[in-house]
């Protein structure tokens, strides 16, 4: 073979090696991004783990409640999954806004502030509608921070702290509760209105919320 035609053999031969060595630096590349890319880990069948969702506040029907010649709008908790979680996970509360509790037969009861983000009032009244307790709870609370019923009630009512004080709700005021409350509870004691009533042992319940602790 003449020289000349070696050298171009070497050069055919060097640069079909320096295109072999980019094609193979490319591909590892690709696969990288490719694997920094991925969604991450997936579940059984290939489905892609979703994210959690994050807990929402309840809505809930309302009534509306005179205290003292103020007018509040309460939305109504009856069963105990809406009893449960209260004012959980609410960022702010409308200045006459709140939660009324109705609770059937009439028990003791124990608040806490699980998942609560703001300062709540609450009020217990007996059958008679008549105040019997009030509290000042505090946001954040955990199962060391209770509050609870020295006595049987059949009503709680949850409003912005501060009202109690400004209202100056004391015991034995009365706070009439509107028949439309009463006629949702029995709705839902009808299985019309929620899942559940809440039906209460004579033990306390513990119930979560700006609410009974559970």
């Amino acid at each position: 073979m003449r020289p000349w035609t070696r050298r171009a053999v070497s050069l055919c031969i060097g640069i079909a090696l320096v295109a072999l060595g980019a094609m193979i630096i490319a591909a590892f590349s690709g696969r990288k991004k490719s694997a920094d890319a991925s969604p991450g880990p997936t579940q059984p069948g290939g489905l892609s783990r979703a994210p959690k969702p994050r807990p929402a506040p309840q809505k809930l029907p309302q009534v509306l409640v005179h205290i003292k010649g103020t007018v509040f709008h309460l939305q109504v908790a009856l069963t105990v999954r809406q009893q449960a979680q209260g004012l959980m996970y609410l960022r702010r509360l409308g200045a006459h806004a709140g939660m009324l509790f109705v609770f059937r037969p009439a028990h003791r009861e124990i608040f806490w502030m699980k998942h609560t983000w703001i300062p709540l009032d609450v009020i217990f009244l007996n059958r008679h509608h008549r105040v019997v307790q009030t509290y000042r709870m505090k946001p954040h609370g955990n199962s060391h921070e209770l509050y609870p019923s020295n006595v049987p009630i059949r009503y709680a009512i949850e409003l912005n702290a501060g009202w109690v004080r400004k209202l100056n709700i004391t015991r034995r005021d009365v706070i009439a509760i509107p028949r439309r409350a009463l006629k949702l509870h029995r709705q839902a004691a009808d299985g019309r209105h929620g899942r559940e009533i809440l039906t209460i042992p004579n033990a306390p319940a513990r119930r979560g919320r700006g609410g009974p602790a559970k």
